[in-house]
């Protein structure tokens, strides 16, 4: 293996030692388990220091996927990826088994495992295959190019089809996880003091803000705000990185002009 910087990604996303179960290891993690621990079984405080010390081995050894600010995706072997970051929201992780067992067509990255530490939190999910988007628009025909936008437009059309998850509050029908509450993302992150149930009310929570002075502007865009649209369920990032797609590694003859294949959408 090549000698890596200070600065690589692969040593600044290191487990730390006192890091804590919150939702339990798959088998697929098997491999990273002390040999006496089996799949599902509660581990003791030594037998998760050895996972760790084994998982730490192979993000040192992964190859880099993708990275943004704090945020780094890295595949640790063939099978399995593991976002790692600060302030990863993991409670969409709800909803997006929501959504799969009433769309299995649809390919997003199951989760095998999250670690936390602070607020940092490392996920393990299963690796799509394909490429990123990004990676590949240069590379496309007008034809592919086509068929990607068709196929996407097939995927979120049988998202926003669906129902919102059931809820255990009555009044919580927007948002993710427990309890169910609407976050607003477009600065930091605002969570909803309170469940939300109709577009009103999300409105009100778009526009407003308990640690600052409601001025009259911002009365004035709520007046501007319409209600009376149905909300349905779609994805918060479709952004070309979290498309996976897959092209053809055969002679162009041998496969139609437009084929290219939308493999996953990843969270």
């Amino acid at each position: 293996m090549a000698k890596m910087e200070s600065h690589d990604v692969r040593l600044t996303s290191q487990i730390p030692s006192d890091a804590t179960i919150i939702h339990g290891l798959s088998p697929l993690l098997a491999n990273f388990s002390p040999d006496n621990v089996l799949p599902g079984e509660k581990l003791s405080a030594e037998s998760l220091s050895a996972i760790i010390q084994k998982l730490n081995r192979a993000i040192v050894n992964s190859d880099i996927i993708w990275e943004l600010g704090s945020t780094v995706v890295l595949g640790i072997s063939p099978e399995i990826v593991m976002k790692a970051g600060c302030g990863i929201d993991i409670d969409h992780i709800l909803t997006m088994n929501h959504i799969k067992q009433r769309l299995p067509q649809l390919q997003s990255p199951d989760i095998h495992g999250i670690l936390q530490s602070g607020c940092w939190s490392f996920v393990f999910m299963i690796r799509i295959e394909g490429e990123p988007l990004d990676r590949l628009w240069k590379t496309l025909s007008q034809a592919q190019k086509e068929s990607i936008k068709e196929q996407l437009g097939s995927l979120i059309s049988s998202i926003r089809s669906l129902p919102p998850p059931p809820s255990d509050e009555p009044h919580a029908i927007l948002g993710s996880g427990i309890p169910r509450r609407c976050k607003d993302a477009r600065r930091d992150i605002r969570v909803a003091e309170h469940p939300i149930k109709n577009v009103a009310e999300f409105n009100q929570f778009l526009t407003s803000d308990p640690k600052r002075t409601e001025m009259g502007w911002l009365k004035m865009i709520r007046s501007f705000l319409i209600s009376d649209y149905m909300l349905v369920m779609t994805h918060g990032d479709l952004h070309p990185r979290n498309v996976m797609v897959l092209k053809p590694n055969v002679s162009p003859s041998d496969v139609p002009a437009d084929w290219v294949e939308v493999t996953g959408l990843n969270t």
